[in-house]
């Protein structure tokens, strides 16, 4: 697999009881799929983590 088979779809969702969250879909092929969901209250530690794991992957690509 490469990239080029890999699709992914960021929304932004509300629920019914007004919860905010963002829905993650990587579509593979046009037929699997898989989802991730990430509700707002999660949202700033899941940011904080995927900063943290970019910046270590830079450092890791910077030193070859």
């Amino acid at each position: 697999m490469t990239t080029e088979d890999v699709t992914f779809f960021f929304d932004i969702k509300k629920e019914s009881n007004q919860t905010t969250y963002l829905h993650n879909t990587q579509l593979q092929d046009e037929q699997r799929r898989e989802h991730i969901v990430l509700f707002e209250d999660d949202l700033g530690i899941f940011i904080e983590a995927l900063s943290m794991l970019l910046g270590r992957l830079s450092q890791d690509l910077k030193q070859g």
